[in-house]
């Protein structure tokens, strides 16, 4: 159930970054403090939900054995 959840936060997350990063928001009037935080934004490593030390995703999941 968790590594359900997990992996839909982290596609979200990174569906988001995409979309941002396909925008033309280089080419368009905003602020410069803006694109600077889009910038920022860009460089930072991807959303991940973690347990301990483990990515709690589907992949997860289908690699536990019962």
């Amino acid at each position: 159930m968790y590594a359900w959840y997990g992996t839909l936060l982290t596609n979200a997350g990174e569906d988001f970054r995409k979309g941002i990063y396909f925008s033309k928001w280089l080419n368009s009037n905003l602020d410069r403090h803006v694109r600077t935080n889009v910038i920022l934004m860009m460089m930072q490593k991807p959303m991940m939900v973690n347990a301990i030390f483990s990515p709690i995703d589907v992949i997860m999941f289908t690699n536990v054995s019962i």
